[in-house]
């Protein structure tokens, strides 16, 4: 029955009569230009308050993509969506033509990056009633036009790293656009191949006392090679507005690792830890995307199917010196297939911006997972160890909401979400549950003057489950095991928001954003139970957790003191609280802190078409809770300097120099005796790892 609705709505799609429908995005584009802004003639405001970037502009930055221009838009970062299953979700901030990407398996930079800079017409930000249905929860969206009458371009990039400990990695980028009789194609293929990370140290134990007992080096890297090719094609069927993307992606990742262990006070190994981590594809993505006119409302219908491959074996052994060797592996083999279909149907009534719709979807995972063992004959398996999982999610959700522009300067959005779900697993940890969440939205856009927009939101957010928490799976390299968790429930959260901006100039941005969240049915990691005893841990629910955080972002120009100088800046902080399952006491949630900081100084050169800069990052610091363990990642930071050079025609020379002066990464682990229940430890272990700078160079020739 599915497939007949869906093929009928496509046929509605394709045939339906035509109505003259003046859509909230016509009137973002087509009314006339009011203001200008900060005396730019590239920068225009238009009466409902969308904000136009002309190419003009962007001259300034000689651009080779609309990538490179939307990175110019002051106060604007590119928000990808969240990956989750289905659509509703997964909308990032960025339309093209007045319409999101039809695939979800492409970054938005991926589609930004394919269209060239000399194929856009205008760049609009639109912000408050400027966004009217299109929203999806952003309180801001970037919207590239393209012009009517492309022309063919195509461009190859040749990019090449010298990183850590002398490791060269090639990659190629191959991208070609063009409009055959009124369709706008684009071809990218692009792949590469090398170590991406090769990095030196040392790990040890620790007694209670902090004494060292055992120490040495270690040493592992990370080799990649992959292939991917991504097809475009977008025009008008009759009257009906279509898309279509498609992505195939085939890769390969090892991580061969070893250590050499010697205990403290003797000259000569005892013990040697070695191991190989592999994983490769491939993925494969389909996605279509219509849109027309339909009886005075504008009709979106939405089609995307996908497969993810991943097949993946750990091998680890601990093995003394002088001994017989023992290896174990772990492989874990499995397929997730997805299928969703979106329908919406959106109209302006006045000052009200009214849209309805639903969607529906299937996702299926197959995992297998089995344990071998090699004395020195080969790896042969354990059959009381092979673990089959089948789980599949039929999910809907029918969704009404309102935009209303109140005034000029104010709206306000009105949300409501019912979901439905149906979880079904087959396998040792057979079960099927069904749920019921509504997740309504409310949120309001103020905008006193074009230099300042506060916006504020509270709506109830559901989390989706990871399908691979229904399955078992192990560590090997730590010990630690997930036994699978067939009772799972979605996370609730109620989130609150609150953003003030300031805007100066044609450039000046000052943003800063609060975030606080009340989790119910919270996820993190919980005790196993058989017959009154912890026999093991999963990944299962807790009544309830908190977070808040803020954001800050500054764009400082500096054109006083020097043309084209201008400070960059971002903080995101988070705090997050729960009560531990297995210690009743508070703590963070697993990977759930963040503390984020990154600084830029930038110079452009208008005339000599270069540019230039110096960044400094300090990155997350992390914190993770097991049954017998507990682990801490300290925050690291790290500086660099980057170019890029212009002056030659079709041609563009980047470069950059990553860690100038090495980075050391840094992780502890606290054990213990029982638990940690009883608090009482059992010593630790400790790891760093040594980085080296990274120089990358990039070429790219327009042909």
């Amino acid at each position: 029955m599915k497939y007949s609705v869906s093929k009928i709505a496509l046929l509605v799609f394709l045939v339906a009569p035509n109505a003259a429908l003046a859509t909230e995005l016509a009137q973002a584009t087509e009314q006339p230009i009011a203001t200008e802004i900060g005396q730019n003639p590239g920068v225009s405001t238009s009466a409902n308050g969308a904000l136009v970037y002309l190419p003009t502009f962007f001259a300034q930055f000689s651009p080779d993509t609309a990538a490179d221009m939307v990175r110019q838009v002051p106060g604007f970062a590119i928000q990808e969506g969240d990956e989750v299953r289905g659509l509703a979700g997964s909308a990032g901030n960025v339309l093209i033509d007045g319409s999101r990407p039809s695939s979800k398996d492409q970054s938005l930079r991926n589609f930004l990056d394919t269209i060239p800079a000399a194929s856009v017409e205008r760049i609009e930000l639109l912000q408050g009633a400027a966004i009217g249905s299109l929203g999806g929860g952003h309180a801001s969206l970037i919207n590239v036009v393209r012009k009517t009458s492309a022309t063919n371009s195509t461009s190859v990039t040749l990019a090449g790293s010298l990183r850590h400990h002398n490791i060269i990695i090639p990659e190629i980028n191959l991208t070609h656009n063009g409009n055959y009789r009124g369709y706008n194609y684009s071809v990218k293929v692009d792949a590469g191949y090398g170590d991406r990370t090769k990095r030196f140290g040392g790990e040890g134990l620790v007694d209670n006392q902090g004494n060292i007992t055992q120490f040495g080096p270690n040493y592992d890297y990370e080799n990649v090679k992959y292939g991917r090719i991504i097809l475009g094609l977008d025009g008008n069927i009759g009257r009906t507005k279509s898309k279509f993307d498609f992505t195939f992606l085939q890769y390969h990742e090892q991580r061969p690792w070893h250590n050499i262990i010697t205990l403290t006070g003797q000259n000569t190994p005892f013990r040697v830890d070695s191991g190989h981590d592999d994983g490769k594809g491939p993925d494969i993505s389909f996605g279509a995307r219509f849109e027309r006119p339909i009886f005075g409302y504008e009709g979106k219908l939405n089609l995307i199917a996908r497969r993810e491959n991943d097949n993946d074996f750990y091998d680890a052994g601990f093995n003394l010196v002088g001994r017989p060797a023992t290896f174990t592996r772990f492989t874990s083999n499995s397929v997730t297939d997805e299928f969703a279909g979106q329908l919406e149907f959106a109209r302006v009534f006045g000052k009200h911006s009214i849209s309805f719709g639903g969607e529906t979807g299937l996702t299926r995972l197959d995992n297998e997972g089995n344990f071998y063992e090699n004395t020195g004959a080969g790896f042969i398996l354990d059959p009381s160890s092979k673990s089959r999982t089948q789980v599949q999610e039929i999910r809907s959700e029918a969704f009404i909401a309102d935009t209303w522009a109140i005034n000029p300067t104010l709206s306000l959005e009105g949300k409501l979400r019912t979901e439905w779900s149906r979880i079904s697993q087959e396998g040792a940890n057979a079960n099927e549950r069904s749920y019921v969440y509504l997740k309504p939205r409310l949120a309001i856009n103020y905008r006193p003057s074009p230099q300042w927009i506060v916006n504020a939101s509270i709506e109830k957010v559901l989390g989706q489950l990871d399908f691979s928490d229904f399955a078992f799976s192990v560590n090997l390299s730590e010990g630690n095991q997930n036994q699978g968790n067939a009772e799972l429930r979605p996370d609730q959260t109620t989130q609150t928001t609150l953003s003030v901006e300031r805007k100066w100039g044609t450039r000046g941005s000052l943003k800063i954003s609060w975030l606080n969240q009340d989790i119910t049915d919270a996820l993190t990691t919980i005790p196993v139970f058989e017959n009154g005893q912890i026999v093991g841990e999963a990944t299962g629910n807790i009544p309830n957790a908190h977070r808040h955080g803020f954001d800050y972002s500054l764009t400082l120009p500096l054109d006083n003191l020097l043309r084209g100088l201008e400070i960059k800046s971002e903080w995101r902080y988070r705090i997050s609280k729960l009560i531990d399952p297995i210690t009743n006491r508070p703590r963070e949630n697993n990977g759930q802190g963040e503390r984020n900081f990154e600084a830029q100084i930038a110079y452009n050169n208008e005339e000599r078409k270069y540019s230039m800069s110096a960044f400094y990052n300090r990155g997350d610091r992390g914190v993770q809770f097991n049954r017998f363990s507990s682990y801490l990642w300290p925050p690291a930071s790290f500086w660099g300097i980057d170019g890029e050079y212009k002056g030659i025609k079709d041609l563009t020379i980047s470069a950059s120099l990553e860690l100038p002066n090495g980075l050391r990464i840094r992780r502890f682990r606290t054990d213990y005796l029982v638990s940690r229940a009883d608090g009482q430890t059992n010593g630790g272990h400790f790891r760093y790892r040594d980085l080296k700078p990274a120089f990358s160079i990039s070429i790219r020739k327009a042909l």
